[in-house]
């Protein structure tokens, strides 16, 4: 039997209230809506994004994420 997680397949999950999936580019204007917060991102690794080039960098790092993870997981 194989442990192995094929992470490119993220399944999504959802219930009455809630949706969770994968990070899209046309998430940027959301993502920005809120990261953009001063008061969010109080706790949060990263300053208050400034404008939408700040959005599309933290996407871009987290498709890098995703990546080096799904390569990870086929070891």
């Amino acid at each position: 039997m194989s442990n192995t997680v094929n992470l490119s397949e993220i399944p999504i999950l959802s219930t009455k209230r809630l949706i969770l999936r994968k990070l899209s580019h046309e998430d940027q204007n959301d993502i920005f809506e809120y990261a953009s917060i001063p008061e969010v991102s109080n706790y949060l690794p990263w300053e208050p994004h400034k404008s939408i080039a700040d959005t599309l960098e933290f996407l871009k790092l987290a498709e890098q994420a995703e990546r080096m993870i799904g390569r990870s997981a086929e070891r």
